[in-house]
């Protein structure tokens, strides 16, 4: 985990060294205008020793006509223990991705569409496609419709076995009135495996200066079990959730949520909670950046005996995010 920590400051750390040269290309009369510069990162960790490590730096483009172009690349990691899954080999696989993209507007609706590429170390390349299209049903409704088909990137096992999923449905954002939204979206997959899955959420968010409390609501069920990728037949999640954000200077702004709840997998409960930190700096008018701390926990949960035989043990997955972005 060091290792993989000092590889993403290291990549920080030279591509801020680009800024400068980047900034060539930022020329209010040039035809593609380069607007921003961002570095997307995480690590996801959880006790059945499934990582994943991406970082991605993307190049936000401008047009005249006000059409965005979309170029990102970078460096992913999937690890997975071989007690996991003995038959799996390799354990480890290195994923460089190239997406490009578009994002436009006609008429009231936007639309946006990318390419995405997967070169990875040790097995054959894949090519994605991802779409979808906003508009607004009323003033302060919104709908989006999207579809997308890539490889399953969820561990190397998934990626050994080659499973895409074609992924399909609505999201819903309403902005009830200017302290109360209500987000939900519905999805199904299909993996080119035959299985089939279906995943809704719904979160109802009211606020009070700056606490927030959440309902959230969360489905999952897939047709078969599969060792390669996390599929239950059977999930629901339910849960409150509690947040409070405000400013700690001109400059930093920190956000502490925690969700209490219970899941039911498979027929059986048991509690369920949620918390994230987050630390936002602006560290100047054109660049800014985030960390991120979230980490979920399912005590009691028959998931453990799915994964490797544990009856009832306890599921916990930590994720570290960070976000650093450069306008011009």
């Amino acid at each position: 985990m060091k290792t993989l920590a000092s590889a993403a400051i290291a990549g920080i750390l030279f591509c801020l060294s680009g800024f400068r040269d980047a900034a060539a290309w930022a020329d209010p009369n040039s035809s593609l205008r380069l607007d921003s510069f961002q570095i997307d990162s995480s690590y996801i960790y959880n006790n059945f020793e499934f990582n994943t490590f991406r970082l991605e730096p993307s190049f936000n483009f401008s047009l005249p006509n006000g059409h965005r172009i979309i170029l990102k690349t970078g460096y992913n990691f999937f690890s997975q223990n071989p007690r996991t899954l003995p038959s799996l080999r390799p354990d480890t696989i290195t994923l460089t991705p190239i997406q490009l993209g578009w994002e436009g507007r006609v008429g009231e609706v936007s639309f946006s569409t990318a390419l995405r590429i997967n070169l990875y170390d040790k097995i054959p390349t894949t090519v994605g496609v991802l779409t979808s299209a906003t508009w607004p049903v009323l003033p302060n409704l919104f709908l989006t419709a999207k579809y997308e088909q890539t490889a399953l990137e969820s561990t190397p096992a998934s990626l050994q076995q080659g499973i895409t999923a074609r992924n399909y449905g609505p999201t819903l954002f309403w902005q009830i009135d200017p302290d109360m939204s209500l987000f939900s979206f519905y999805t199904i997959t299909n993996y080119n495996d035959g299985n089939r899955a279906q995943v809704s959420y719904t979160k109802l968010e009211r606020k009070f200066g700056q606490f927030a409390v959440s309902a959230n609501l969360v489905t999952w069920g897939a047709e078969n079990i599969k060792d390669a990728y996390f599929a239950p037949p059977d999930q629901l999640i339910y849960n409150l959730g509690v947040a409070w954000q405000g400013n700690l200077s001109e400059s930093l702004n920190l956000l502490l949520q925690y969700n209490i709840g219970r899941q039911r997998f498979n027929r059986e409960e048991s509690d369920a909670q949620y918390y994230v930190v987050r630390l936002t700096a602006k560290l100047s008018d054109q660049i800014e950046g985030f960390l991120e701390f979230n980490q979920g926990d399912l005590r009691n949960t028959p998931g453990g005996q799915f994964f490797l035989g544990n009856v009832r043990d306890l599921f916990s997955q930590s994720t570290f995010t960070a976000q650093l972005k450069a306008k011009f």
